[in-house]
């Protein structure tokens, strides 16, 4: 990589090169200003590899991909990462799911989200996300004007934290993917996103899926389906929905004629 001035794409997924490598690959990054793209998924390179990134990151200002996703990545490194954004206005899409993430550095992440007018595509599923953690993201949503696709699945959002992220989807027009899937924002987190899906006009897919979502949620997110035109792609399979809220489902499915997937098993 040093001797490769013209490397852009960097794909080592899925090895064990741990904190060492990741520090040998970040001396490598510092020489050769033009990579654009690295994903380090699945490598267990830990808090000390992740944290090296960052200071690479700090010093290489063209990377716009990056993906550390299943790395034991925990609070400390999480926030260099977010402070080394913070430093790297290009950065255009994040990936840090299946960590360690949560309270503090989830919210460090947050903060670094609004200095960062490019980012467009952050994904924290399979972490430890709680609603504070969701509100701080919120927050720094309405700031960014940029994201389009979020993804914080498999985390610990209840009703309040779903409430904030609806509050702005309605401020933020670009927002074409969402996904909530594997939390606990029950009946009214349903309704709260249900009221800001038919206020939001790019909106393409979400995905609500095994969150303790039943009749009365689902018929608010059904009326949100027949309102919203830009919508295709709909699941909410794994709640218990019964059969009004199917009902409603089927009555909204006839009147949006962009849907083309709608999972209810």
């Amino acid at each position: 990589m040093e001797k490769n001035p013209r490397l852009t794409e960097l794909n080592l997924s899925d090895n064990i090169i741990g904190g060492s490598g990741a520090a040998a690959l970040v001396k490598a990054m510092e020489r050769n200003p033009i990579l654009t793209e690295l994903n380090l998924s699945d490598n267990i390179i830990g808090d000390s590899g992740a944290a090296a990134l960052a200071e690479a990151m700090e010093k290489n200002p063209s990377l716009t991909e990056l993906n550390l996703s299943d790395n034991n990545i925990g609070d400390l490194s999480a926030a260099a990462l977010a402070e080394a954004m913070e430093k790297n206005p290009r950065l255009t899409e994040l990936n840090l799911s299946h960590n360690i993430i949560r309270d503090s550095s989830a919210a460090a992440l947050a903060e670094a989200m609004e200095k960062n007018p490019r980012l467009t595509e952050l994904n924290l599923s399979h972490n430890i996300i709680h609603d504070s953690d969701a509100a701080a993201l919120a927050k720094a949503m309405e700031r960014n004007p940029r994201l389009t696709e979020l993804n914080l699945s498999h985390n610990i959002i209840g009703e309040s934290g779903a409430a904030a992220l609806a509050e702005v989807m309605e401020k933020n027009p670009r927002l074409t993917e969402l996904n909530l899937s594997d939390n606990i924002i029950g009946e009214s987190g349903a309704a709260a996103l249900a009221k800001a899906m038919e206020k939001n006009p790019m909106l393409t897919w979400v995905d609500l899926s095994c969150n303790k979502i039943s009749g009365s949620g689902a018929a608010a997110l059904a009326k949100a389906v027949e309102r919203n035109p830009t919508l295709t792609k709909v699941n909410l399979s794994r709640n218990n929905i019964g059969d009004s809220g199917a009902a409603a489902l089927a009555k909204a499915m006839e009147r949006n004629p962009r849907l083309t997937r709608v999972l209810l098993y």
